[in-house]
């Protein structure tokens, strides 16, 4: 598999403060994609893009 698979696409996850939905939203940006981060503790957002 090509590592570059969704580059220049557009993803949202929501739910990517942790678990699954945070583990999905690395795997997406390690493929190129954009991705766009929400869930209902913005601290936990905050924690996965660093």
């Amino acid at each position: 598999m090509t590592n570059n698979l969704l580059e220049g696409k557009n993803v949202l996850i929501t739910g990517a403060g942790r678990n699954i939905g945070k583990n999905i939203a690395l795997e997406m940006a390690n493929v190129g994609a954009n991705v766009y981060f929400t869930d209902v503790n913005e601290s936990r957002v905050r924690e996965s893009i660093n």
